[in-house]
Parts: C-alpha cells; sequence; structure tokens
C-alpha cells in the first residue's frame, strides 16, 4: 500500500505483479507526478498515464508529491 503526500519532487519507481507474473502494474514518482502504466506478458497495456486523486471539493492531488510511506 502505498500513501503519498504532497510534498517535493523524487523520483522512486514501484511494481505490483499478479501471482502468476504475467500482469504488472507499475507506478513510478516523477518531478511529483504520479504515473502508472500496466503490462500483460511483458507487452504494453496501458502506456505511462499520469495518476491524480480527484476529492469533492478539493484541488486535484497530481503535483508535488512524495512518497512518504509503503508497505508490503
Amino acid at each position: 500500500m502505498f500513501k503519498w503526500a504532497r510534498l517535493r519532487k523524487t523520483d522512486i519507481e514501484r511494481e505490483i505483479v499478479s501471482p502468476n507474473g504475467r500482469v504488472v502494474c507499475k507506478f513510478s514518482l516523477e518531478k511529483g507526478q504520479v504515473f502508472y502504466s500496466v503490462y500483460k506478458n511483458e507487452r504494453p497495456v496501458i502506456k505511462p498515464s499520469k495518476l491524480g486523486l480527484a476529492i469533492s471539493g478539493e484541488e486535484v492531488l497530481q503535483n508535488n508529491l512524495k512518497l512518504v510511506r509503503e508497505r508490503t
């Protein structure tokens, strides 16, 4: 589980792999923005795309993010 907070830029990459290893979801934090991509059998299904969080009545969280904690 990833917990993101608005802070400063850091470059980080993480992967989540399916039990059989055929599907891989990659997350990266590049210059304060979160991107994700999905691969099946090592072929891209979703190319790197921006990921943000929209909360009703709040500013969209998508810039100046930093990984502050991760759990496995």
